[in-house]
């Protein structure tokens, strides 16, 4: 399983890690945690676990949650939306992304073995996408919405090159592939771009991937986007929240009140689901993004 381990000194502890058949995805030690793939058999109680490390300088092991894709519609309404066909037919051969290399992340490209069809009706550049990390069809998880964004990619800067990278392996992979895609030596884009986004990226103070965002900026000159992921209705909203006191033996707490109907007091949210409905809720009231020190 994929897992994010917490460490006062990451660089001695990988070795203990490796031996026990922990395969590393990202690793970035001056941020004290490491990710990657572990055996479900070492989260087992015992010295012969991951739980035989603390003396060692264990922290912790924490689940890597499977990111969200902010996919919308597949077909290219933004080829007329930013006038990008109206700038080619306007100054024809000058304004087709020729000389540009635009990487592209998200959860795969090639999981359900569709890239070559792509290539071969046009959709895709003729000398393909260079593909530098991707879900297998293994995995399970692909909905190869990478191969989508690259097809628009070509539609809107026919004349651009294509490079993609899946970012569906932690949130530290997710940095490494951005420096990665931005490497003269390895994706060599001038311009990256995702439409992916981890649940527990930091709100008000920057996280490994925006770290990674910031550096290639300042150091390699590339512009990114990402996508903004606006859920509309999938939400909660109270223009005017009432917390109501609640105290349970010395302690005193205040709930949120989500009644805002008939001034009954209701301190739990009821959610629908639909059968075979999936939900994942996440509360994230992180305020800074602190990492473990020694």
């Amino acid at each position: 399983m994929l897992v994010r381990i917490t460490a006062q000194d990451v660089n001695a502890l990988l070795p203990s890690l490796t031996s026990r058949g922990f395969v590393v995805t990202a690793s970035f030690p001056d941020l004290h945690f490491v990710e990657g793939m572990l055996p479900v058999s070492l989260l087992a109680a015992g010295q012969g676990g991951v739980e035989g490390l603390v003396g060692k300088g264990l922290l912790g092991v924490l689940p890597a949650r499977r990111p969200r894709v902010h996919a919308g519609a597949v077909t290219s309404e933004g080829d007329y939306v930013v006038e990008a066909a109206r700038a080619r037919a306007t100054r024809a051969k000058l304004l087709t992304g020729s000389g540009v290399r635009v990487g592209v992340m998200s959860d795969s490209y090639n999981a359900l073995q569709g890239a070559a069809a792509g290539v071969a009706s046009g959709d895709l550049p003729a000398a393909g996408v260079q593909v530098l990390q991707d879900l297998s069809d293994e995995d399970q998880i692909g909905t190869d919405e990478g191969r989508a964004m690259c097809e628009i990619v070509h539609d809107l800067a026919p004349g651009a090159a294509l490079a993609f990278s899946s970012v569906y392996y932690g949130a530290g992979n997710f940095a490494q592939q951005i420096m990665n895609l931005a490497d003269p030596s390895k994706g060599n884009c001038q311009v990256l771009t995702d439409d992916i986004g981890y649940f527990d990226e930091p709100y008000y103070q920057d996280g490994v991937i925006a770290q990674a965002v910031n550096q290639v900026v300042a150091n390699r000159n590339v512009v990114c986007f990402s996508a903004a992921g606006n859920y509309a209705d999938q939400r909660y909203e109270n223009n005017a929240p009432v917390f109501n006191q609640t105290t349970s033996s010395t302690k005193t707490a205040y709930r949120l009140n989500f009644n805002t109907t008939n001034g009954t007091t209701d301190a739990t949210q009821r959610i629908m689901l639909a059968s075979n409905e999936e939900f994942s809720p996440f509360c994230n009231g992180r305020t800074r993004f602190t990492p473990p020190t020694a």
